[in-house]
């Protein structure tokens, strides 16, 4: 993940991270925090406190909160796509193992994004130009 929030602010976005355990991890937290990204962690953000917390800043979250109800859907679209094609290509160990213990029948290839660390100084910002995205 730490590539993928490398190359978000590489393009001018704000990036903020809620660990699935809500701890405050060293030297984890410390390496994303000088980066610029905000981490969430301690119990202000588990339980009831999270809730909270999302229903009073998801407005901050546009994006977030525009598409977390399309991703139900594009999660059906996905997987129905899956069943059509020969190889799936992921970037991360969590969606690798995800799709391994799903879909046990594909080949699916972990390639990691640390390999393309310095092709992102010339990345187009306005995604209306961008074309040629593979998914």
């Amino acid at each position: 993940m730490l590539y993928v929030f490398k190359a978000f602010k590489k393009i001018g976005l704000q990036v903020t991270f809620l660990p699935e355990n809500s701890r405050k991890i060293k030297p984890y937290t410390t390496i994303l925090q000088q980066l610029g990204i905000e981490v969430l962690y301690g119990e202000s953000y588990t339980g009831k406190k999270l809730e909270s917390w999302m229903k009073e800043n998801l407005k901050f979250f546009t994006h977030l909160k525009k598409y977390y109800f399309e991703s139900i859907n594009i999660k059906k679209v996905e997987f129905e796509l899956f069943k059509k094609i020969d190889i799936i290509h992921v970037v991360r160990n969590y969606e690798y193992e995800y799709l391994q213990k799903r879909l046990n029948n594909k080949i699916i290839r972990n390639i990691p994004l640390f390999i393309f660390e310095n092709q992102f100084e010339k990345i187009e910002k306005d995604f209306s130009k961008r074309k040629d995205l593979i998914f």
